[in-house]
C-alpha cells in the first residue's frame, strides 16, 4: 500500500486544547480563596491542597474589593509562612528578601488567589506531548485534516479499497488510470456504513460502469477531510487536559519519567500518568471494523 502524500492542512473547525484553555484549566486547579490579616499582612488560603512557595508568581481577584494595597491584574510573589498563610511581595527578590506588600484593610466581597502562569511555551509543549501521546496510543487523530492519498493495486480486493487512515468525506475519488478519471459519489460506498465515519473502506458498486484501474503512472487517490472525528469528543479533550497538566506539574516535582521518541515511535508510558488518561485512551483503541 502506498500511503498519501500531501499537505495534510489542519481543518479550521477542529483543534485539541488551546494555550488560554489550558491555562483556565491549570488556573481553576490552582486558584483558592483567601482572607487577610491587614495588621501583620498574612493571607490564609482555604486550600490545603495547594503548595506555595517563596518566589512563586500570583494574581488576585474578588467578587467585590481587593484588600487595600493589592490589586487585581497585578502579577506578586508569594512569600511563603506555613502550611496554608503566605505574603505577597511585588518582585521575586523581594519576596526572597522577606519585603511584603503593606496590607491596611480587609477589603470586601470574597477574594480568590490564583498561580499566575506565565511560562506559555511549556504549556504549549506540554499540549503538544499529550496530544502526541494520545494519538500514537490510539493510532487515531481526533482533529482533521484535508489531504491526497494514493494506492496502488495491493490496497485493493475486487471491488474494495482498504485506506490506511481515517476518513471523514470525500471530495475527489479516483479510478488510478494515468488519466486520473474521477468516479462519482454515485458509484460507491463508503464502509462502515452504519458505523461511519470514519470510514476504512471504499468499495465500488457492483452496477458502476468504473473499475479501479493501473497504469504504470497512475495512482488511486482520494482526497478528502481525513481524521477520526471533525472536532475532538468531550472526553479526549478532557484527556489532554489532564495529561497536559500533568506533564505541566513535573517542573514543579521534578519527576522526569517520561520518554518521548516520537522518530522511533516510542513514548514510555510514565507510572503517574493519570489513569483518568489510559481509561479514556483505552475506548479509542479498538480498531473500527
Amino acid at each position: 500500500m502506498v500511503t498519501g502524500s500531501g499537505t495534510g492542512t489542519p481543518v479550521t473547525s477542529g483543534t485539541y486544547v488551546t494555550l488560554a484553555e489550558m491555562k483556565e484549566y491549570l488556573g481553576n486547579r490552582n486558584s483558592t480563596t483567601f482572607s487577610v490579616n491587614a495588621s501583620t499582612d498574612v493571607l490564609t488560603v482555604v486550600s490545603t491542597e495547594i503548595t506555595w512557595n517563596t518566589g512563586q508568581p500570583v494574581v488576585l481577584s474578588s467578587t467585590n474589593t481587593l484588600p487595600a494595597g493589592l490589586s487585581a491584574d497585578t502579577v506578586y510573589f508569594v512569600i511563603a509562612v506555613s502550611g496554608q498563610t503566605l505574603k505577597l511581595a511585588t518582585t521575586r527578590a523581594n519576596a526572597v528578601a522577606g519585603t511584603a506588600v503593606d496590607i491596611t484593610d480587609t477589603g470586601t466581597g470574597v477574594h480568590t488567589i490564583t498561580k499566575a502562569i506565565t511560562d506559555d511555551d511549556l504549556i504549549e509543549d506540554c499540549i503538544d506531548d499529550a496530544v502526541e501521546y494520545i494519538e500514537s496510543r490510539t493510532g487515531k487523530s481526533f482533529v482533521a485534516t484535508t489531504d491526497t492519498r494514493y494506492y496502488r493495486q495491493e490496497a485493493v480486493n475486487y471491488l474494495t479499497l482498504t485506506l490506511d487512515e481515517d476518513l471523514l468525506t470525500v471530495t475527489t475519488l479516483t479510478k488510478g488510470d494515468e488519466d486520473g478519471t474521477e468516479i462519482d459519489s454515485d458509484d460507491y460506498w463508503l464502509l462502515p456504513r452504519n458505523e461511519g465515519p470514519p470510514y476504512r473502506r471504499i468499495e465500488l458498486k457492483e452496477n458502476s460502469d468504473h473499475s479501479w484501474d493501473w497504469t504504470t503512472d497512475g495512482e488511486i487517490s482520494v482526497a478528502g477531510t481525513w481524521g477520526f472525528s471533525s472536532n475532538p469528543p468531550d472526553d479526549i479533550l478532557r484527556a489532554v487536559k489532564v495529561l497536559a497538566a500533568y506533564f505541566y506539574r513535573q517542573k514543579d516535582t521534578q519527576v522526569f519519567d517520561v520518554v518521548a521518541v516520537p522518530e522511533a515511535g516510542v513514548i514510555t508510558i510514565p507510572q503517574g500518568i493519570p489513569a483518568t488518561v489510559n481509561k479514556i485512551i483505552a475506548k479509542y483503541q479498538h480498531p473500527m471494523e
